[in-house]
């Protein structure tokens, strides 16, 4: 558990895992959609009609996978374990699962339902949010504490400990 996650409480209890998650989403769902938008703009201007908002979804949500990386790491997951790469491919590859189903997804509403381009955004990333916090918090690995004091002598976690005392 990251120490903001720690510290920050409402009404005397901690907020769930998943808000935090929310929360970094959606600042990273605010950036997809403003390089949905400039993609949008371009693909208009040459003349572009072929699947535009699948194109721009697919595009745009790739593009934001290494905003949503960092942003996890600092607001929800924390350090991730290994190199910085190994770690991008991680989520990249969590994520390549929700990128296919949400392409197949946009096309979908948008043809089919015949939403416009940003209902039919706006659609998909609802489902694909929910989708994601499951695959990254199945594939994050983070770095390991060190619960060990100078003597070498192992210290318990003090949120495993509090975890085992709800078991029990």
């Amino acid at each position: 558990m990251l120490e903001h996650q720690e510290k920050v409480r409402l009404c005397g209890f901690r907020i769930p895992h998943y808000f935090w998650y929310m929360l970094s989403g959606i600042l990273c769902d605010v950036c997809q959609f403003g390089i949905d938008s400039m993609l949008f703009s371009v693909i208009t201007n040459v003349g572009w009609e072929w699947e535009k908002p699948t194109v721009c979804w697919t595009l745009s949500y790739t593009a934001s996978i290494m905003i949503r990386h960092t942003s996890h790491r600092y607001i929800v997951f924390g350090e991730f374990e290994g190199s910085y790469c190994a770690s991008l491919g991680r989520t990249y590859l969590a994520y390549s699962t929700s990128i296919v189903l949400s392409m197949i997804s946009n096309h979908v509403i948008s043809n089919l339902l015949m939403f416009t381009h940003y209902q039919a955004w706006f659609t998909t990333m609802l489902w694909t949010g929910i989708l994601n916090y499951f695959l990254l918090k199945a594939s994050w690995r983070a770095k390991a504490k060190d619960t060990s004091n100078s003597k070498g002598v192992v210290k318990p976690d003090p949120v495993e400990e509090e975890e085992d005392s709800r078991m029990v």
